[in-house]
């Protein structure tokens, strides 16, 4: 009896997160121990956790991208398997001879049920659901397809990765901001046949939540003016804050009542400003660059603690480490992070504090040279592609935008902006009413800002600001708008915690929490349903989705691929092309999940948005549409295989093909042949099958 999907997920996902701790927890903690960053040789065990993962996760992308991409691989195991040995070096050095102050047992016994409780959610959220033949993948799936395909680029061609939805006949480089996929695709060398791709992403999203959750307490110890003062029950507070999004549960279900069309993703109302689990699920690689840009922040602010020049010139160059991570995990979020930095920069001299000025200048320099190579990379590979433009005007859109068709862009940003208002209240529901009741409470006080409410207030402000009025036309998703934002949801937590202070003397204290239990509400339906869709969606009468399936046999249908994928990848070597049905939009979501391999071209627009030129796309685009709309003969199927580099081609049962009985998709031996899924080889590349 073979196990079952869920437990080989499960187990994988487990092992990835083991593997992981070489690049989120180890290079941060020897770092801090160094630098005796914030004190960290004399704080409790758990605060070093605290730091060490937020500082880890902004230090390792960038770090393995320099590595790899100006040594070898060799280089980076090198670096950081010495970080993991001396680690444990230090663990097993404060397990004998233990210096620093013990953590409250009960405090200690809280974060570990919340980490528990996070990971939990994470891992149950992510993979596969086997039910008696049946597969169910997460609604996340529709983005980790994309990323999963390019850890396994990243792991079989190195850096800078090769694009694995384009192959003209050669390689063409990733267009992406790929630096968190590094840390996974070295997780995936390190698992062997015990890790997918699939599954070394999961181990690093579970790192990626821990550390969100770990920055919460970190700035509001080391950054809030409170510093130490009741850090424990703040904290928990701020955590418990993650749980709380805007009020998206109420337009959804008015979808699913009225309209009789559950969204597969509750955000998906709206242009959305994502809540934290949805941003940890969906994204960590933004989720990540904006865990890096933080930890900067953190390093800066605390600049004047550092003894010593050296330990100074350390601590910027840490920052400007984890600047560059943000940049190269997330572009969008990285531009938002250096602007909101150089506002602070130009604020924070003119008011006398030079050591955060100094430390966001240097930080800035030291991201900028190790942040470059990539940066080249990606502009002149987008040169001639014709791909949209990473940023352009445009007031940020709602909902009530969808019925001004065909009028002018002038009219839809005015009333984009007289919606604005409503727009905001509605994705951050209490985050925003807590906002605002701070910032008028600070200037009623009709005193000059401190460095915390100065800093914070400027931060946001930036965010906003550009996630407003600006957003990215790269692909039809808004990708500046949505990932941009989390800065200003990061303060507008901390604020929130103020406001929830016994000292603070708000008007409607029962609206707030009125909203804050919808914001709960909203977060539980997200979670709920990015799992449960699926099953509903085989099960129930809902709306068909193409790219989930077009009829009741989702489970079974994805079930079939996967055991037809992993045979293939049994028989056929690692660079053996294996192409699928290219006209599915947005891309076929099995193909990337589990296919490990390159393809030709992954949808009709050959995935040239990630590399490579449209085109070159239109040849092979031409080539391919015969093959699988069923009117290319047996004879010319071969020449079209050798045309194209492909060993094999996969039909699927919803293909064409399929339903011409005395088509070449019956008349060939199979590979792997089912009710589902057939994979045949073709051309003079598939003598070995």
């Amino acid at each position: 009896m073979t196990d079952s999907y869920s437990f080989l997920d499960l187990r994988g996902s487990l092992v990835a997160f083991v593997f992981f701790a070489l690049f989120a927890l180890a290079p941060g903690y020897v770092c801090s121990w160094a630098l005796d960053a914030l004190a960290f040789r004399r704080r409790t065990a758990l605060a070093r956790l605290a730091l060490s993962v937020p500082l880890s996760i902004g230090i390792s992308p960038a770090l393995s991208y320099l590595l790899w991409r100006f040594t070898s691989i060799a280089g980076v195991w090198v670096v950081f398997g010495s970080m993991g040995l001396l680690f444990a070096a230090l663990a097993i050095r404060e397990f004998r001879f233990p210096e620093a102050r013990r953590t409250p047992r009960a405090t200690l016994a809280g974060a570990i049920a919340i980490a528990c409780g996070v990971f939990a959610i994470t891992v149950l959220s992510l993979i596969d659901i086997e039910i008696r033949g049946r597969l169910y993948f997460s609604i996340v799936s529709y983005d980790y397809s994309l990323r999963t395909a390019m850890v396994s680029s990243i792991a079989r061609t190195g850096v800078p990765p090769a694009n694995p939805y384009f192959y003209p006949g050669h390689t063409v480089p990733l267009r992406y901001h790929y630096f968190w996929l590094i840390p996974c695709a070295l997780v995936k060398l390190m698992g062997r046949a015990w890790v997918t791709a699939r599954q070394a992403i999961i181990g690093g999203t579970l790192w990626t939540a821990l550390g969100v959750v770990a920055v919460v307490p970190a700035f509001l110890r080391f950054v809030h003016p409170a510093g130490a003062k009741d850090i424990h029950r703040r904290s928990w507070m701020g955590i418990a804050l993650l749980a709380v999004t805007g009020l998206d549960i109420i337009p959804n279900l008015i979808f699913d009542t009225l309209f009789k069309f559950p969204l597969p993703e509750p955000e998906w109302w709206n242009n959305q400003v994502s809540a934290w689990a949805t941003s940890v699920l969906w994204v960590p690689h933004h989720t990540c660059a904006f865990i890096a840009g933080l930890a900067a922040v953190l390093l800066i602010w605390n600049l004047n603690q550092a003894a010593g020049g050296l330990r100074r010139a350390g601590w910027m160059a840490a920052a400007g480490l984890c600047l560059a991570s943000c940049v190269g995990c997330s572009i969008y979020v990285g531009f938002v992070f250096a602007a909101a930095l150089c506002v602070w920069a130009c604020i924070a001299w003119g008011r006398g504090w030079r050591d955060q000025a100094i430390g966001v200048v240097v930080a800035g320099l030291v991201a900028v040279l190790a942040a470059a190579p990539h940066l080249l990379d990606l502009r002149s590979s987008a040169q001639g592609a014709g791909v949209g433009s990473v940023f352009a005007f445009r007031v940020r859109d709602s909902i009530l935008t969808r019925f001004l068709t065909g009028a002018s862009e002038l009219r839809l940003n005015l009333f984009n902006l007289f919606v604005l208002p409503l727009n905001y209240f509605m994705e951050l529901g209490a985050f925003l009413i807590g906002g605002v009741w701070i910032l008028r409470r600070w200037f009623a006080q009709g005193e000059k800002f401190d460095r915390y409410q100065t800093a914070t207030t400027a931060l946001a402000a930036a965010s906003v600001a550009i996630c407003t009025f600006l957003r990215s036309d790269v692909i039809i998703a808004n990708d500046l708008g949505m990932r941009g934002f989390l800065l200003a949801q990061f303060v507008l937590l901390l604020w929130m915690v103020d406001v929830l202070e016994p000292s603070f003397k708000a008007p409607k204290l029962r609206m707030l929490r009125i909203l804050l239990a919808v914001g709960v509400a909203s977060s539980m339906y997200e979670v709920a349903t990015l799992r449960l869709y699926p099953l509903v969606y085989d099960v129930l009468n809902t709306p068909r989705i193409g790219w989930l399936a077009p009829d009741h046999n989702l489970g079974k249908r994805t079930y079939a691929l996967r055991r037809a994928y992993e045979e293939v990848n049994r028989r056929l070597p690692p660079n053996a092309i294996v192409q699928h049905n290219p006209d599915v939009e947005p891309g076929d979501l099995p193909y990337g999940l589990y296919a490990d391999r390159q393809a030709v071209a992954e949808t009709p627009e050959c995935g040239v948005v990630f590399g490579g030129e449209a085109k070159d796309c239109r040849a092979i685009a031409s080539l391919l549409a015969p093959v699988f709309n069923g009117t290319l003969g047996d004879r010319r199927i071969d020449r079209t295989c050798d045309a194209l580099s492909i060993s094999a081609l996969l039909i699927k049962d919803i293909d064409p093909p399929w339903s011409q009985r005395g088509s070449w998709v019956w008349s060939r031996q199979p590979v792997v042949s089912g009710d589902f899924v057939r994979v045949l080889p073709c051309g003079s590349r598939h003598g070995g099958l």
